[in-house]
């Protein structure tokens, strides 16, 4: 069990605090924390309906079950992926056009 102790030091930055959480373990220093409550809102996620051939609705199937996931959940999955890169690419293809 922790042994408790009073409170913190003083610190003069940011990274000697650091340096002394890594140093030491938040559970000995029980009064100096307090609960909070927190909200986390996350965006609405609006539904997108596609029509996918056969076979490749089999083949998502194969592939989710493969990785512990739903069809619609993988195929999401890879369309964020999907999206990801083309916006790096476009974000890189702005930058050597302005510059």
């Amino acid at each position: 069990m922790p042994r408790k102790k009073d409170k913190t030091p003083g610190f003069k930055s940011e990274a000697d605090e650091a340096v002394w959480w890594d140093e030491n373990d938040f559970l000995d220093y029980p009064d100096e924390f307090r609960e909070v409550d927190i909200q986390i809102r996350r965006p609405p996620k609006i539904t997108l309906s596609i029509r996918l051939p056969n076979e490749q609705i089999n083949l998502l199937k194969r592939f989710g079950r493969r990785r512990n996931l739903g069809h619609t959940q993988l195929a999401a999955m890879w369309l964020a992926e999907r999206i990801a890169i083309e916006k790096r690419r476009s974000e890189e293809g702005r930058k050597a056009s302005s510059g």
